[in-house]
């Protein structure tokens, strides 16, 4: 799927977009298989709204951290959340055409400095299905990497406090 960057951000700032959203409560354990399924399912919703014409972004909220994170799976341009979309025209020239993709994009106060993380997932949007193995591995490892980062956080005010 192929669009301008105009159209991209007309399209993001009407909401003129796809959205499918499901949550999972996750325990410190985190369990690959709760996370899978979830993956599965917006997979499945995003690839089949991408294949009709349509940008996405699929939603998974997890609970049961102590802290919150949200991850996407949002079909793009660039490598730009939804909410940045006007800084497209930072990178693009308005008429530019450009090939949508995948990406996966994490939104945490522990993920790192930046509160977000954005990685591409696939680069042909037709075949992201076949990347739910990986998309599953790069959630757990952000849900890890947020769960150290929390881990190290709390033990620095520990010792702060002492």
């Amino acid at each position: 799927m192929e669009i301008t960057a105009a159209q991209y951000q007309d399209k993001i700032a009407q909401k003129s977009y796809q959205n499918f959203t499901t949550s999972i409560q996750l325990t410190r354990r985190l369990a690959k298989s709760k996370i899978k399924t979830a993956v599965n399912q917006l997979c499945l919703q995003v690839q089949d709204a991408v294949d009709s014409g349509y940008l996405a972004q699929g939603q998974l909220a997890v609970t049961g951290l102590p802290f919150a994170i949200e991850f996407a799976l949002q079909s793009g341009i660039i490598n730009l959340p939804f909410q940045d979309y006007q800084k497209i025209s930072h990178f693009f020239d308005k008429e530019e055409t450009k090939t949508v993709k995948i990406y996966l994009v994490t939104v945490s106060e522990q993920i790192n400095v930046s509160k977000l993380r954005i990685d591409q997932v696939a680069a042909d949007p037709s075949k992201l299905t076949e990347q739910i193995d990986v998309i599953v591995e790069m959630v757990h490892d952000n849900l890890q990497q947020a769960l150290e980062n929390y881990d190290n956080q709390s033990l620095k005010k520990e010792d702060k406090d002492k």
